[in-house]
């Protein structure tokens, strides 16, 4: 993802990349594909992009805000956007329509500011779940199989402001190595839930 729209795919674990077909778009910041490898949202300065089929072709919901980062914490129908100035909105059909949700930007959700990035993405061996905290809070992430198995706990309690970071080396909480596939990182923090998907390839 980048400048003007552009958003790669990578089908090798990143020898290769292909640019993604997408409508002009100011500055990309996050793609995510919360739940399964098909459906996927790209916020940025111009708002929300969504696929339908796994970033092939990537269609504007034509949504004029500034946003940076996009979750689906309850399900696959419920999600929120977040940008600027603590904008909230807020999707209850799966990401075809957003608005603004005031109610739960009152209500403060997503205090105490969490944001996850993970790297490398796609791994092999290790990758590094980095996280930032506006506020000191208590923090839990762990690992979850595509069948939302619990595989292992990375952190939990409590955390600092700033940033900070754990890793993960494919093994499980009884220290086998696991399986080649799609994994969720779950993130939490006084009721802030941050989901990412990361593949491990052997």
């Amino acid at each position: 993802m980048g400048d003007f729209g552009t958003i790669l795919k990578t089908t090798d674990g990143g020898l290769s990349w292909k640019t993604q077909g997408a409508p002009s778009f100011t500055g990309v910041f996050s793609v995510d594909f919360p739940f399964d490898a098909i459906t996927g949202y790209a916020v940025g300065g111009t708002g929300i992009l969504k696929t339908s089929d796994g970033g092939e072709n990537w269609v504007d919901q034509d949504i004029n805000a500034g946003l940076s980062t996009v979750q689906f914490p309850v399900d696959v129908q419920t999600g929120f956007a977040l940008g600027g100035g603590g904008a909230i909105l807020k999707t209850t059909d799966g990401g075809t329509t957003f608005v603004e949700d005031e109610a739960e930007k009152q209500k403060g959700i997503f205090r105490p500011g969490l944001t996850v990035n993970t790297l490398p993405n796609p791994f092999s061996e290790k990758t590094e779940v980095r996280f930032q905290l506006k506020q000191p809070a208590s923090v839990k992430i762990a690992v979850y199989n595509i069948l939302g198995q619990f595989v292992r706990l990375l952190a939990s309690g409590p955390q600092k402001a700033g940033t900070s970071e754990v890793s993960w080396n494919g093994i499980d909480e009884h220290g086998t190595v696991v399986s080649a596939g799609a994994y969720f990182v779950i993130c939490e923090a006084k009721g802030s839930q941050v989901i990412k998907k990361i593949v491990l390839i052997r």
